[in-house]
């Protein structure tokens, strides 16, 4: 009894110990091991970059968790061919963008603060080409992006308030990046703010139709978030199927094409901040250079109708075009002929929204019209959440919102980001002095039981 009564004082003060070591490196700076993934949706069915092509992921709100496959949101309705898709959510099929396993530092507890590491986000592929079968407008989606987050106080388009990537509890009001924020739950819409904006078709930004919103609801009291800029350079292109009554003629004659260029395709060394997670309401255009239009276009094997990923692999991607088309000659008495000159699609500009990271839940809502001239609305909604214990081991999902303006053609675009971070205790390399105590504890140990045994004995 006495042998047991000394094994059970033993496992209580070890337990003590444990419990003491544990708060205090709960309470103190800390190095975990950090990997994750970001992902990019631009609209229902575009994610950036294409990793594959949009999936289905789930239907009305059934589905992979938010930020464990990068399922971001969802839309009621019905799709462009008619099919109706109640609350049906997208995906890229391989994922978003990687963050290796790397250390990362981490302070305090329940909730734990941390610092993600510069450009522990990487993904640089060639050049990546898909049909989008279930969209009537756009044929294809074209990138040869190059991404790198979080970026530097050196990098293009970034101060000290948004590169930092610190994320903490009360984020919304102790954050610099987030200093324009008046509240924790708010709602936003562009030339309105927040939190006056009610609705999407109250935003104004000075000029009519931007219509939209994003709102932030948390009830978690940590409000735990922060900001931090994914940095993208080179572009891609969209290829756009337009029918040609849209330019005067008559109704019936096959689609034409034009490929709309975004960022400099050639150009892998210039980084950009992207709009999602840079700040609160934070600002940035990107410009769409003017586009020939050509008469006619062919694709290879089509995709099956309503399929995602688009199937076969390769499918429906443009193999041939037409001419482009030309104005014909117009003589005009006193001035002779006019020429012929190029049809093309005249240039544009977006102006993006975007908004900080955090763990609650993030709506992003558009209103407007498409570019073939219906009426459109579009909401994208996702929540994030925490799971680590209070030393900071575990996974927390993270989420922002954005939306977008086309100037001159008026169309309007939601955008949700999500990154999931997993945080994993390193084991520790014991060093020889350490070894040492061990086994000097250990033989301790070993003695101590010997002779309660052989004491025992004798009684």
């Amino acid at each position: 009894m006495k042998f047991i009564k000394g094994l059970n004082g033993l496992k209580v003060a070890a337990l003590a110990a444990a419990a003491v070591l544990t708060v205090a490196v709960g309470a103190q700076a800390r190095t975990l091991n950090m990997s994750g993934e970001w992902f990019q949706n631009r609209g229902q069915l575009v994610d950036i970059p294409i990793n594959g092509g949009v999936v289905f992921c789930g239907f009305g709100g059934v589905g992979e968790p938010i930020g464990v496959g990068g399922c971001l949101g969802n839309k009621p309705g019905v799709n462009a061919t008619g099919m109706a898709v109640g609350q049906v959510m997208f995906k890229a099929v391989n994922g978003g963008v990687p963050a290796a396993a790397q250390a990362a530092n981490v302070n305090g507890g329940a909730p734990a603060s941390f610092t993600v590491p510069p450009h522990a986000f990487l993904q640089q592929l060639p050049k990546q080409v898909v049909a989008l079968p279930i969209n009537l407008t756009v044929q294809q989606l074209a990138t040869t992006m190059v991404f790198n987050a979080p970026g530097t106080s050196m990098s293009s388009g970034l101060s000290s308030m948004n590169w930092q990537a610190h994320f903490a509890a009360n984020a919304h009001s102790n954050d610099p990046g987030q200093s324009a924020r008046l509240a924790k739950n708010f709602a936003w819409c562009p030339g309105v703010g927040g939190p006056a904006c009610a609705a999407p078709n109250l935003a104004t930004g000075g000029v009519a139709g931007y219509n939209g919103m994003i709102s932030y609801t948390n009830s978690n009291p940590n409000a735990f978030g922060g900001t931090m800029a994914m940095m993208s350079a080179a572009g891609g292109y969209v290829s756009l199927a337009l029918d040609k009554t849209l330019f005067g003629f008559p109704a019936g004659l096959s689609l034409a094409m034009a490929h709309q260029i975004f960022g400099d395709p050639s150009n892998t060394t210039i980084f950009r901040p992207q709009w999602m997670g840079l700040g609160y309401a934070a600002t940035r255009t990107n410009a769409f250079a003017a586009a020939p239009v050509y008469n006619s276009f062919g694709t290879n094997t089509p995709c099956a109708a309503n399929v995602l990923p688009p199937s076969p692999i390769g499918c429906s991607q443009i193999t041939t075009q037409g001419p482009q088309i030309t104005f014909p000659t117009i003589p005009t008495p006193g001035v002779g002929t006019i020429m012929n000159f190029p049809l093309s699609l005249p240039g544009d500009s977006n102006i993006n929204f975007g908004f900080p990271w955090t763990t609650g839940t993030v709506t992003a809502i558009h209103t407007g019209i498409t570019g073939m001239g219906a009426a459109s609305s579009e909401t994208l909604s996702a929540m994030g959440y925490d799971n680590r214990t209070g030393a900071g081991n575990g996974r927390i999902v993270m989420v922002s919102g954005g939306v977008s303006h086309r100037m001159l053609s008026g169309k309007n675009f939601t955008a949700l980001d999500a990154v999931r971070l997993d945080f994993t205790s390193p084991v520790p390399a014991m060093s020889a002095p350490a070894i040492g105590a061990v086994v000097t504890l250990m033989l301790l140990a070993g003695g101590y039981m010997a002779r309660r045994t052989f004491a025992g004995s004798q009684s």
